[in-house]
């Protein structure tokens, strides 16, 4: 119904838009006035309510393919200074808003309304038919129990401390859902979208989230301090996503995607990295001496300051240009690994570490790396 209702929507003249869009903030207990075009000075309708709450909104009929930008929602922002009292500035869309939009608004307290949350507004006020005073942007982000299931649309919805262990997600668009302290224990989360959705503290333990993506390059999803025992990765795409100070104890991250991710502090005992793209990830302060980290990992600019890698097996591991700066790497192997190309091994320890046939050729060792009792048989050194 949604779908249908929004190509619906985005077919209709503008100015009847504007006019739908005041009829709903009146079913919502507002009075509403539509600006005449000539006179709107940025303002297409001004909503009160019974208690004397201002409302200023912008309504944008885009297409399927155009987004409200941050350059607009900056000049709406504005809104707040021409007139007096003014409660809330709202922005409302047929379509969605760009990232930078969306952070633009948090800044300076503008509200936002996509058209998945215009279409459930206007569903539910069809449905409900009250003149209660209400609030837009909450109750667009508000979940009932029936909208939580498999390939159900949910962006930008408020799931913030809702109980939904065991629930089944799978294939559902997740993106910019507030997850904060949510209980997803045991949820199957596979092949849903989670991008710039807040996991923050969220409990994942025992989640499936099996061909989910999860942050790519540029978006990555927070995930810190989240419980994510034994949970399924594979296959996921976690590239910059925040895991610092995570539970990931068992977890299966077997082909996933962590390009640039950040671990730093995690609990990563006993994970499961086989075929995983570990390229530029920030394992600083990790304690990784029983991670499955594959033999030929490639760890290219990874950040492995004040690692603990003690009788790690890296043999085979690429680690050009990363950073092992205080490192302890004690009884480490290293053999066949390629620190070429100005690896920072500064202060890291390598006492007793085998680094035999390893690539050294460019690495400065003479910056308090202790390579006492180490194996440097067939290296390439400096």
């Amino acid at each position: 119904m949604g779908n249908h209702l929004l190509s619906r929507l985005r077919k209709i003249e503008p100015t009847k838009f504007e006019h739908i869009i005041a009829d709903l903030w009146e079913q919502m207990g507002y009075q509403t006035e539509v600006s005449q075009q000539s006179q709107d000075n940025g303002v297409d309708i001004r909503a009160v309510s019974a208690k004397g709450k201002k409302h200023l909104i912008q309504v944008k009929r885009h297409g399927p393919d155009s987004k409200v930008t941050q350059p607009q929602v900056q000049q709406y922002g504005a809104l707040y200074r021409r007139e007096n009292n003014v409660d809330k500035v709202y922005i409302v869309t047929t379509n969605e808003f760009t990232s930078p939009a969306r952070e633009e608004a948090a800044k300076i307290d503008v509200k936002l309304v996509n058209g998945v949350g215009l279409a459930r507004l206007i569903s539910r006020a069809t449905s409900n038919s009250t003149t209660e005073e209400t609030d837009a942007t909450s109750d667009e982000q508000r979940v009932t129990t029936d909208e939580i299931q498999p390939n159900a649309d949910l962006r930008n919805v408020d799931l913030r401390d809702r109980e939904l262990s065991a629930v089944n997600l799978s294939g559902a668009d997740l993106r910019d859902a507030d997850l904060r302290d949510a209980n997803l224990h045991s949820a199957n989360l596979s092949g849903a979208d989670l991008r710039d959705a807040d996991l923050r503290r969220a409990t994942l333990e025992k989640v499936d989230l099996t061909d989910a993506e999860v942050g790519e390059l540029g978006q990555g999803a927070d995930l810190s301090d989240a419980n994510l025992k034994k949970a399924n990765l594979t296959n996921a795409c976690l590239g910059q996503a925040n895991f610092t100070n995570a539970n990931l104890r068992q977890a299966n991250l077997t082909d996933a995607l962590l390009t640039y991710a950040t671990f730093s502090g995690a609990n990563l005992c006993d994970v499961n990295l086989r075929d995983a793209d570990l390229r530029g990830v920030n394992l600083t302060n990790t304690d990784l001496r029983q991670v499955n980290i594959p033999s030929d990992a490639d760890l290219r600019q990874a950040d492995l300051s004040d690692t603990d890698l003690r009788n790690t097996d890296l043999s085979d591991v690429i680690l050009v240009d990363a950073d092992l700066r205080g490192a302890d790497l004690r009884g480490t192997d290293l053999s066949n690994a390629d620190l070429s190309r100005y690896v920072k091994l500064e202060n890291a320890d390598l006492r007793h570490a085998d680094l035999s046939n390893a690539d050294l050729g460019d690495t400065d060792l003479r910056s308090g790396a202790d390579l006492n009792s180490a194996d440097v048989a067939g290296a390439r050194l400096p």
